[in-house]
């Protein structure tokens, strides 16, 4: 990478051991099941409470806090550990940032009609945009964009839960708000999608399909981020099902 990117200050966390009690402590993730699906798929019970976020300010999204909503929130979270300085950091491993070859770029389509044509039948979410255009995606044999994630994660083995995979890092909390890539001279952040102390006094889990990120920790901790008066927020059960609450945004 450039030397006037920056890099965060993590390491590769290569002991993926030490996430063990999340998969141990998560609710059955059965595809197809009678059962109602629960909120405790994504994050673990034992703690004494839990609080969901609405991803509602500049720079969130589904699956990401944005700069603003993210430093506000781990600068409270910071103050509710031991080892602030000792965290563990996850982002999905399906980032298109952090897949060689999974790039693309919008160029002009050879055929417009034909390809108007074909976009009348395959219709998608992407497609949909650039329906009335003349542009088609392709893919690039280009590198990925320069990122700041430590070196050798891309090819690290990975933190893996049901029916996830994740790039798994550690080093002190101030540096999870230093993720993401360059698709220029500045940084897109991204924010993670696990993050735990070494404490495991609180876990954070932003699931990469929610609009919403999902809090455990201490009724301390879930009062001070209450109290904040900066995020819109919701108590929940591991217990609750997903249907029952606002999480998806489609």
């Amino acid at each position: 990478m450039d030397s006037g990117l920056q890099k965060a200050d993590l390491q590769v966390a290569r002991d993926l051991s030490v996430g063990a009690w999340i998969r141990d402590s998560l609710a059955p993730w059965v595809l197809f099941a009678e059962t109602p699906v629960t909120i405790g798929i994504f994050v673990p019970k034992g703690f004494e409470n839990y609080l969901m976020i609405q991803h509602t300010h500049e720079g969130d999204w589904t699956g990401n806090l944005g700069p603003e909503s993210f430093t506000k929130l781990i600068t409270i979270l910071s103050q509710f550990t031991s080892t602030p300085h000792d965290c563990y950091i996850a982002l999905w491993e399906g980032n298109g940032w952090t897949n060689p070859g999974a790039v693309s770029y919008f160029a002009p389509a050879k055929y417009p009609r034909l390809h108007q044509f074909r976009l009348k039948y395959f219709r998608s979410f992407r497609f949909h945009l650039f329906r009335r255009g003349q542009f088609v995606r392709r893919p690039t044999d280009l590198p990925n964009p320069p990122n700041s994630l430590p070196e050798g994660i891309i090819d690290a083995p990975r933190f893996t839960l049901p029916n996830r995979g994740y790039l798994l890092m550690k080093g002190p909390i101030e540096e999870s708000n230093k993720l993401g890539w360059y698709p220029g001279e500045f940084l897109q952040q991204q924010s993670p999608n696990l993050m735990w102390p070494a404490d495991r006094k609180w876990i954070l889990a932003t699931e990469i399909d929610f609009n919403v990120t999902l809090l455990a920790g201490s009724e301390e901790m879930v009062a001070a981020v209450e109290n904040l008066n900066f995020f819109t927020t919701q108590r929940f059960d591991v217990t609750d099902a997903i249907a029952d609450l606002p999480i998806a945004e489609y």
